[in-house]
């Protein structure tokens, strides 16, 4: 049994005397005073201290959600840019698997490319990039001014891209306005939507 719970059962004066016979040390028999009169302590001090420890808790809460507008994501971003430089590389090696991989395939998939008056869906898109790619003896592309801007699991690229064309032995070069929308799911960053259009002649 502890020395604590024989001090509570049997006294102090018992205990104390049994203590000095024993050579146990001044601090000893105090401590034995101190447990059969403990002190009360004033109620202030306890509410004190839960109000103390209220405060630490409520310093120590988990983070809230980053704010989506102001954050600028700046992994997000690393990853939507090397994920679109992924798909250019796709396209200019007619890598279908790839390419077609990193669209978004489903019902929320649109784009506008200037071919006609109405959006292209992920079936009509697929169809078209790769018969327009197919064609092409070559195709390099490149991005210039590129602006990414990431709204938690939604991100926005916009940007100049550049190309060359080889079909029929000509080339061509032109330069078009890119706007690209993705959105992040398990597998990664996935184009949910594509507008380009030409980019305006110098005056």
């Amino acid at each position: 049994m502890s020395f604590e719970r024989c001090a509570w059962l049997f006294g102090k004066r018992a205990i104390a005397q049994r203590a000095l016979a024993r050579g146990f040390s001044a601090f000893a028999v105090r401590r034995v005073n101190r447990m059969s009169h403990p002190v009360q302590r004033p109620r202030w001090r306890s509410a004190a201290r839960a109000l103390l420890l209220a405060s630490v808790l409520a310093s120590c809460r988990a983070p809230g959600p980053a704010d989506a507008v102001a954050e600028p994501f700046p992994e997000a971003q690393k990853e939507v840019e090397r994920t679109l430089r992924d798909l250019l590389d796709a396209a200019g090696r007619k890598d279908f698997v790839r390419l077609e991989a990193l669209h978004l395939q489903g019902p929320k998939f649109s784009k506008w490319d200037g071919s006609g008056p109405g959006k292209l869906d992920a079936e009509a898109n697929r169809r078209a990039e790769r018969a327009g790619i197919e064609a092409l003896e070559a195709f390099r592309a490149s991005v210039e001014d590129l602006k990414v801007d990431v709204f938690g699991s939604t991100a926005v690229a916009t940007f100049t891209m550049p190309y060359e064309a080889v079909a029929a032995g000509q080339t061509s070069r032109t330069a078009v306005r890119a706007t690209l929308v993705w959105v992040k799911v398990d597998a990664g960053w996935k184009v949910a939507h594509e507008h380009f259009s030409p980019v305006p002649a110098k005056p």
